[in-house]
């Protein structure tokens, strides 16, 4: 029974093994499965130049990164090409399937018309909606393309000049930014008064001070840990937690407030009085103070008398190059400057670096000094001016950062740069009503 089974068997392997070698001649064909990817991988754009001018100004072409939105079949570059930028033909080199051969691509046209695209002719982007991909087994896929270009000018700094202003005359004010609120402080003959403005609300209210302090140095006054500091004109120090309510401090024979020193755990930097001498001191509260006792390259640790006394501005910089800046003002030999002072902590001591003779701007006091755009700005007489190098070489602002023409022209205003970019003017030598002005490069706006 076993055996009969077996020989069954057999004669059936027998069998298809002899079929399946007839069916094997020289008109056989093998069928392969065609691949039915059609996607786009990557996209590269380069200027076609006609001229030196293209060359420039579409050089960012080369560098310009695209989006490639598979689920949406779209693609898009998602920083923007340069403002006024005009899309003509460029070179343009896809990347496709690198596991197959896609059969072709067509150019989808505005108004709906085709072009088969050899790979290698320019494409006329003001035209262009998409492409079209045929994957190897055929199958169609489109892509929309958009080129998005800055629709406002990036670099211009659009002022809002309608804020309410607060309605005292004086010409002496300084204005300090904690929170969302400004204090502006001013003087109107030997009285002080406290104002403050909501930056969300923009409208003013009146506060009272509590034991203000005597004869208050204005330019002294400083934000430190949320602690409001300042001295008066015999040199004793003041703070404040919430601004109106002042104590008086130890500290005496404080000359001057210089600014925040960026370093490990930041700390005031001031001038101190000694007899006839000044010198340099860092503080963290205002009433007890450490000489600074080495000045780097300087062969004595007072302060020269060519570094400011008062009229000063002065701006902290918390980037990689941390630093104090201190610009313009009277020197401690009584003659106005326009140099900036560049201090660090370092190693050995206190770096304290002076620019070089600067003649783009008047030597003055009332000059403003800020960082912006991780830049020192200078304003003075109503024109902001840009150094690159932490004062040591100053250009003029171009036109589109100018002031609002209708700004009156004024000097010693106080200017402040909030979390969100905003420029803030408050005030100028103007014995006039406090005026408020706004603005912002339109590059630093996150809603443009």
């Amino acid at each position: 029974m076993n055996l009969k089974k077996s020989l069954h068997l057999l004669l059936a392997l027998v069998l298809s093994i002899y079929f399946y070698s007839c069916g094997e001649d020289g008109n056989s064909t093998s069928y392969g499965t065609a691949s039915s990817d059609g996607q786009i991988y990557g996209l590269s754009l380069s200027c076609i130049a006609r001229s030196s001018a293209d060359t420039i100004n579409y050089a960012v072409l080369a560098e310009t990164k695209f989006v490639i939105d598979q689920a949406g079949q779209r693609i898009y570059n998602p920083d923007s090409l340069p403002f006024q930028t005009t899309l003509k033909k460029f070179a343009t080199t896809l990347k496709l399937s690198p596991f197959s051969t896609p059969a072709g691509t067509t150019l989808l046209f505005k108004g709906d018309s085709t072009a088969t695209w050899n790979s290698t002719d320019s494409i006329d982007y003001s035209i262009l909606a998409g492409y079209r991909i045929f994957a190897e087994n055929g199958t169609p896929r489109d892509y929309k393309i958009e080129l998005r270009i800055h629709q406002i000018d990036p670099d211009t700094i659009p002022w809002k000049t309608t804020l309410p202003s607060l309605a005292i005359n004086t010409n002496n004010q300084k204005t300090l930014l904690k929170g969302n609120i400004f204090y502006c402080y001013s003087v109107s003959g030997s009285n002080l008064s406290l104002n403050t403005f909501d930056k969300t609300t923009e409208t003013w209210s009146s506060k009272t001070l509590a034991t203000p302090p005597s004869g208050i140095n204005l330019e002294s006054l400083t934000l430190f840990n949320d602690q409001f500091y300042a001295i008066n004109n015999a040199g004793q120090t003041f703070s404040s937690t919430n601004g109106s309510k002042w104590n008086a401090l130890s500290g005496t024979n404080v000359h001057s407030v210089l600014g925040i020193l960026p370093d490990a755990t930041n700390t005031l930097l001031v001038v101190v009085k000694s007899g006839a001498d000044y010198y340099y001191a860092t503080t963290t509260d205002m009433k007890s103070f450490e000489t600074v006792t080495n000045i780097v390259g300087a062969s004595s640790n007072k302060v020269n008398a060519s570094f400011p006394s008062n009229g000063f501005s002065s701006a902290t910089n918390y980037g990689n190059d941390k630093m104090l800046i201190i610009t313009g003002g009277n020197n401690f030999s009584n003659n106005k400057t326009n140099l900036s002072w560049q201090i660090k902590q370092g190693d050995d001591g206190l770096e304290v670096g002076q620019a070089q003779q600067n003649n783009i701007f008047e030597a003055t006091s009332g000059i403003a000094s800020f960082i912006y755009d991780n830049k020192l700005y200078a304003l003075t007489g109503n024109q902001f001016y840009i150094s690159s190098s932490a004062g040591f070489k100053w250009v003029k602002a171009p036109a589109k950062q100018a002031l609002d023409p209708g700004m009156p022209k004024t000097s010693g205003q106080s200017v402040i740069i909030d979390s969100e970019n905003n420029i803030w003017i408050f005030g100028g030598v103007a014995n006039g009503p406090i005026k408020v002005y706004k603005g912002r490069l339109n590059r630093l706006n996150p809603k443009v």
